[in-house]
């Protein structure tokens, strides 16, 4: 996975100021950690909006995630 970073000076410094960050790093870190889990989430939104029966999309989505897990 390659995920690419714009961040400006003022950004990292409000995601220190927001975060519980002590370095830009760990504020890099945790801003990546934030976009992948929005992500997944959105995916999984997108996915149930998919099929009209909740139970069913939910585990459509487990067995899609595990196939990809192996």
């Amino acid at each position: 996975m390659k995920i690419e970073l714009n961040i400006d000076s003022k950004t990292l410094k409000e995601l220190l100021k927001y975060s519980s960050a002590e370095t830009e790093e760990t504020a890099i870190f945790i801003a990546i950690d934030y976009y992948l889990k929005a992500k997944h989430s959105q995916e999984l939104d997108d996915f149930i909006r998919s099929y009209e029966d909740l139970e069913t999309a939910l585990m459509e989505y487990n067995k899609n995630k595990n196939k990809k897990d192996l």
